[in-house]
């Protein structure tokens, strides 16, 4: 997908155009019917694994278990599985680079506010990702909240080619603690404004006195 943006008449414009789909679903099938499988030599149901990938993508921008992917699957699943081959399929998907999670980062080890220290579920390409749930642009323009999710996980991957051109890692944090992270938004928010609009020196106030 390409997007563009911009103002026109005082409001805001969002075009999506498509381009390259045609290969996504192929791709798609390649990893389900022979990568997944071929990576370390253990066979895997075609079926199960599309469904986990289509569960990943629902579930991207989120520090979802193993737990919770294999609850999203039960309906469809006809056989017993536990949480040990759901993280057999998502360390797969791993290592042929369809998925890539982001790790947390803790400020201070011994800090005594609770934190979410899960990984953050995401696709390595947001576009495998609406391939993985059968969408297209039409569908997220429809549907900002999932456009929101597939978003964040287009930001995550730039960041990490930036980060890695500086030999920087990027990780994610997060207070389970809202009133922390009001606080933090509020500092932010401050010193932007101080940024913005610095104090005017002592020779600039004269300056302006004498206009």
């Amino acid at each position: 997908y390409r997007f563009h943006g911009g103002e026109k008449n005082g409001r805001l414009r969002l075009v999506v155009k498509e381009t390259g789909l045609e290969e996504l679903p192929a791709f798609l099938e390649a990893v389900v019917k022979r990568d997944i499988s071929r990576v370390d030599g253990v066979a895997r149901d075609e079926d199960r694994a599309r469904r986990i990938m289509r569960s990943y993508a629902r579930l991207q921008g989120t520090q979802s278990t193993a737990a919770v992917i294999k609850e999203d699957l039960a309906a469809n699943e006809t056989g017993a599985f536990d949480d040990d081959t759901v993280y057999s399929y998502i360390n797969a998907l791993k290592r042929i680079f369809a998925i890539e999670d982001m790790p947390a980062w803790c400020p201070n080890l011994r800090c005594k506010t609770p934190l979410r220290t899960s990984d953050t579920r995401y696709f390595t390409d947001p576009a495998v990702a609406t391939a993985a749930l059968g969408i297209g642009p039409g569908d997220l323009m429809n549907d900002l909240s999932a456009f929101g999710l597939v978003f964040e996980t287009l930001v995550a991957r730039d960041l990490r080619v930036y980060a890695d051109a500086l030999d920087g890692k990027v990780r994610h944090y997060l207070d389970v603690t809202p009133d922390k992270i009001r606080q933090i938004r509020r500092r932010l928010r401050h010193r932007l404004r101080r940024t913005a609009n610095p104090p005017l020196s002592a020779k600039t106030k004269i300056h302006r006195s004498r206009k």
